[in-house]
């Protein structure tokens, strides 16, 4: 009995706050504000009044309004909320991954140049002087580049970038950086889906060093763990959508958060209302656990 009453506890905590070394805490779940195009403001604008107190955006146009989001920024500040209970994060994307004349920087100058220039144009668009997370958007085909982008990273942290991270990472490629690194990256942002095995390889390196890890696509690219019995009986229990469960069940599975980019009102009141009442409620959190070893057996089938 003491030892399930230990592991219950150990599981439990899984749900605490998620600290970074900053002194920010890592809110549970991050508004996207990827592919809302010219709805951008006003959906980000929605989800700040709505609760959310992260923001995802990015210096990327191909995908990205990031001045429509530094535009909300500005008139939720206006109406009363804190810069400081917000965490905005942002990401510099190498010059190979956007799509034709949407680069926003000079890509003649050398890379160390080209990524001071987008990390600038950030605070600029955002029209803040402090950013809480600044990512790198995706890998080079060179090890060594990510590492000279890295470094001009670097010398912005603490004092006008707070934490560092990457995005669109396997394994290989983070390992590689995580060691070089002076300053290792504190979040990692993937893709969290059936047809990578639910990134479990990079999702234990991270365990074991204390890196969160953001999911994006979570409902979109997990119908079958989504649409599953388990699913379906926690949804149940705790009454909530099928949806809901599964951001509750992916949040058990260690330092973890949602990037959640829903357009709907609705859908944005009731995944933060029902994720906080779960998870602020001893009871209801003791009842989560139960479910959390037979979710991760359901995630294993497609590693194995």
């Amino acid at each position: 009995m003491e030892g399930e009453k230990n592991s219950v506890l150990d599981t439990t905590r899984r749900y605490t706050r998620l600290e970074l070394s900053s002194g920010a805490v890592h809110p549970f779940q991050v508004y996207g504000t990827a592919f809302k195009e010219d709805r951008t403001e006003n959906l980000t604008a929605l989800a700040l009044e709505t609760g959310f107190v992260g923001l995802d955006s990015a210096n990327y146009p191909t995908a990205y309004e990031e001045g429509q989001v530094g535009e909300a920024i500005q008139k939720a500040l206006q109406l009363g909320v804190k810069r400081s209970d917000l965490f905005i994060q942002t990401k510099f994307t190498p010059a190979w991954a956007h799509a034709p004349g949407k680069i926003p920087y000079d890509t003649a100058q050398p890379l160390e140049a080209q990524v001071k220039e987008s990390i600038e144009q950030s605070f600029q668009l955002l029209k803040i002087d402090y950013i809480d997370a600044l990512f790198l958007h995706v890998p080079f085909d060179n090890d060594e580049d990510n590492l000279v982008a890295w470094r001009v990273m670097e010398s912005y942290v603490p004092t006008r970038i707070g934490v560092l991270g990457v995005s669109n990472f396997a394994l290989p490629a983070f390992q590689k950086l995580y060691e070089a690194a002076a300053i290792k990256p504190e979040i990692v942002q993937n893709r969290f889906q059936e047809d990578n095995g639910h990134d479990y390889e990079i999702r234990e390196f991270l365990q074991k060093n204390g890196v969160i890890y953001q999911g994006f696509s979570l409902l979109k690219a997990n119908s079958v763990a989504r649409n599953s019995e388990l699913v379906q009986r926690v949804a149940t229990h705790f009454k909530v959508a099928k949806e809901v469960a599964f951001y509750l069940l992916f949040l058990g599975l260690g330092k973890v958060a949602i990037v959640n980019g829903t357009t709907s009102k609705e859908h944005m009141r009731v995944d933060l209302d029902k994720i906080t009442s779960v998870l602020e409620d001893k009871q209801t959190l003791h009842d989560l656990v139960g479910y959390q070893k037979e979710f991760e057996k359901l995630l294993l089938q497609d590693v194995q």
